[in-house]
């Protein structure tokens, strides 16, 4: 079974971050969560009028509340991986 995870980013090189938000079984879904996150995270961005500052200080996405922060701001993507589970444990 292929599960679809939602990963955030921000930073480049040595400040690079990835973290993951949340696994689905349904792409689609999965997509969707990501563009949510996108919004979100584009509308702080857009809140902070040009000012920088690393953090999502008193801002809080509802499609990643561990959202992270850089100067180059935040951005998500989806990737899949095979799913091990119990139910193929006899094959």
């Amino acid at each position: 079974m292929t599960i679809h995870v939602v990963f955030g980013f921000t930073g480049e090189h040595d400040d690079y971050q990835e973290w993951m938000v949340k696994a689905f079984t349904i792409l689609k879904r999965a997509r969707a969560h990501a563009k949510w996150a996108q919004y979100y995270a584009d509308k702080y961005e857009k809140s902070l009028n040009g000012v920088f500052h690393v953090g999502c200080k008193g801002f809080t996405n509802p499609y990643d509340p561990v959202m992270q922060r850089d100067y180059n701001g935040t951005d998500y993507m989806v990737r899949e991986v095979e799913l091990d589970g119990i139910a193929d444990a006899g094959k």
